[in-house]
């Protein structure tokens, strides 16, 4: 789990407990998008029209999850990390948190 890495590394610094604990809450109040076939083809359609690699290509699979379920923008930390999908799917980084400095 990210949440768990050390911020050093762009993690959260979260103990384990604390991050499981984040999961459940996020679990009761928010609905999860199931991985179905149609995921992959849009994902390798994705890749084809904007080549990425690392740890690009994880958030390319969230924009291609975005899409199946029509999902119309991904609220992140990171808005950075997705301006190449901009064309694809509206990304929404909230202002307070991209001032505050990342624990």
């Amino acid at each position: 789990m990210v949440a768990t890495r050390v911020p050093a590394v762009n993690g959260l610094g979260l103990s384990l407990t604390d991050a499981l604990a984040n999961v459940r809450e996020f679990r009761r109040t928010l609905r999860l998008l199931p991985e179905e076939r149609p995921v992959l083809p849009t994902l390798l359609s994705i890749l084809e029209a904007i080549p990425c690699h690392g740890k690009r290509i994880h958030d390319a699979h969230l924009v291609a999850t975005a899409l199946v379920h029509r999902v119309a923008a991904i609220l992140t930390l990171n808005g950075k990390d997705f301006e190449p999908f901009s064309s694809r799917v509206a990304v929404v980084e909230p202002p307070a948190l991209a001032r505050s400095p990342r624990r």
